[in-house]
């Protein structure tokens, strides 16, 4: 249980550090005629947060994993990695 715990940390922290890629959601929008609702009804989010998603921000690892999932693209396609802050 500890490990998948960490691992769940881990994955979050990882997607925190990004933005989503809202582009590529809305594109698979567009190629699959469905709406935003629909889509957010076969993630079991809400409408708003499907609009934050859109928006670019990333939600928590499951959902990112459910809609990788349904749109048949990595997770990694979907976060955009935030830029390297330098000094």
């Amino acid at each position: 249980m500890f490990f998948v715990v960490l691992i769940h940390a881990i994955c979050n922290s990882i997607f925190m550090s990004g933005r989503l890629n809202g582009r590529l959601i809305r594109e698979y929008l567009e190629e699959t005629f469905q709406t935003r609702v629909e889509i957010a009804v076969k993630l079991g989010i809400s409408g708003s947060l499907m609009d934050q998603m859109l928006a670019g921000r990333v939600p928590k690892a499951v959902t990112v994993k459910a809609l990788a999932k349904l749109m048949g693209v990595q997770e990694t396609d979907l976060v955009i990695p935030e830029k390297a802050k330098t000094a």
